[in-house]
């Protein structure tokens, strides 16, 4: 029988080209980065320099403003404002809010008025139902409605007086906010 010889360390090692050419290869794309880099750092800086130099002209423009007393300048802050505000309530979906509002009223309920809140986009609704049942189906109606985040009852009494006792009630309903 031979004897085994076993050896676990190698004698030749070849030199490592492929790891010569991986170094080569990610010091290259290193540097490409780093030339890349630079561009864009100069790049950058130039549009700082220039948006400082649109402040500072927008500045002096409103200081030579404010040294003439342009009396005119407060009145159209708040002309842009009330303009704004127009095109804020303009912009809101009133026709599928009415819509909503009213097509989730069975025969059983009367709406007599609606106050809209553009602003804090709220809808105050009174009305009237022939019983309590008739009032809490609406508003269960009205939460179901996508276009609603939340409907709270402000008030309800029973009309006494009248001979069928109808309910009058008051609810706020909060709509989303369209995409």
């Amino acid at each position: 029988m031979r004897a085994i010889h076993l050896d676990y360390q190698r004698t030749y090692r070849p030199f490592p080209t492929l790891g010569v050419v991986l170094l080569l290869a990610a010091l290259g794309i290193g540097a490409q980065l780093a030339r890349q880099y630079e561009y864009l750092s100069g790049v950058f800086e130039g549009w700082e320099a220039l948006e400082k130099r649109v402040d500072r002209l927008a500045r002096q423009h409103d200081v030579r403003l404010g040294e003439r007393g342009n009396p005119d300048a407060e009145q159209r802050a708040r002309e842009v404002t009330k303009a704004n505000e127009v095109l804020r309530r303009i912009t809101l979906p009133w026709d599928d809010l009415f819509a909503a509002i009213e097509s989730a009223a069975p025969g059983e309920v009367a709406l007599l008025t609606m106050e809209p809140d553009a602003e804090k986009r709220l809808l105050k609704v009174s009305g009237e139902a022939k019983h309590v049942a008739a009032m809490f189906d609406y508003i269960r109606t009205l939460e179901g409605r996508p276009m609603f985040e939340s409907v709270t009852l402000s008030n309800h009494q029973e009309q006494v007086t009248d001979p069928q006792r109808p309910v009058r009630f008051s609810l706020v309903a909060a709509w989303r906010e369209t995409p």
